[in-house]
C-alpha cells in the first residue's frame, strides 16, 4: 500500500471488501503516476491496469454515492470537480492514456482526499 494515511485508517474498516477496493485504489493510483512519469506504459503496466480497472469497477457501485459525497466540492488543477475523479480515472480502455496526460494525473488528490474523508466517515470496527 502506498499512502500511508490510508493505511492507517484502513486498520479500522471491518469491512474486507472495502479494505481490498480502497488497496486496489492505491495500486492504481501508482500505476498512473509511474506511467505519468515515464510517458508510457510498459506491457506489465498494461495487464495490470485491466485487472484493476475491473476489479474496481465491479466494486465501485457499492461505494459511489458514498465517496461522491467526499469528492464532490474538492479541487482539481485549481477547479472544482464537475465529474466523477474515480469513473473518470476508470474510464480508459488503457494504460497509456496516462502517459504524460497532466490533467489526469490532476485528479489524483481529490480522489485520494475523497478516499480517506470516507473511510474517516465510516463507523469505526469494534475493537
Amino acid at each position: 500500500m502506498t499512502n500511508p494515511v490510508s493505511r492507517h485508517l484502513l486498520q479500522d474498516v471491518a469491512d474486507p471488501a472495502l479494505a481490498a477496493w480502497v488497496r486496489n485504489w492505491d495500486a492504481l493510483e501508482a500505476l498512473i503516476i509511474r506511467t505519468y512519469r515515464r510517458r508510457s506504459a510498459s506491457l506489465i503496466d498494461q495487464l495490470l491496469y485491466r485487472w484493476l480497472r475491473w476489479r474496481l469497477r465491479r466494486g465501485y457501485g457499492r461505494w459511489r454515492a458514498g465517496l461522491a459525497a467526499h469528492w464532490r466540492g474538492r479541487l482539481a488543477g485549481g477547479e472544482p470537480l464537475e465529474q466523477d475523479p474515480f469513473e473518470r480515472l476508470l474510464q480508459p480502455a488503457s494504460a497509456q492514456a496516462f502517459a504524460g496526460d497532466w490533467s489526469t494525473l490532476q485528479l489524483l488528490p481529490a480522489a485520494r482526499e475523497a478516499v480517506n474523508s470516507f473511510l474517516l466517515a465510516r463507523p469505526q470496527a469494534a475493537g
